[in-house]
């Protein structure tokens, strides 16, 4: 239990983000959150950004580019969420 002492703050803020992951994954798993939430990209996106800001600190390249990954699709997916979202909010107006 020795080693939860050595942890600098970069560090706490890299399992920060690994919890998150976890934490979104399980949500998935179990059915509470899908991938169409906006939640889901704010979750992916943060963990991402966590994990990405420890490595500033701690350097390895196959994690960075595992998180610019990760962020890259968030924005875009959020992007695109919030796009059909707007779309469909138009067409139940142009109904009425």
């Amino acid at each position: 239990m020795t080693h939860v002492s050595l942890l600098d703050g970069w560090e706490m803020v890299g399992l920060l983000g690994a919890a998150i992951y976890c934490t979104t994954y399980m949500l998935i798993a179990f059915d509470v959150l899908t991938s169409k939430a906006t939640c889901y990209y704010a979750l992916q996106f943060s963990a991402a950004s966590f994990v990405a800001l420890s490595l500033t600190q701690h350097f390895n390249v196959a994690a960075l580019t595992v998180q610019v990954f990760f962020i890259v699709v968030s924005v875009f997916g959020f992007a695109n969420h919030i796009k059909r979202r707007s779309a469909s909010t138009d067409a139940d107006q142009s109904a009425i």
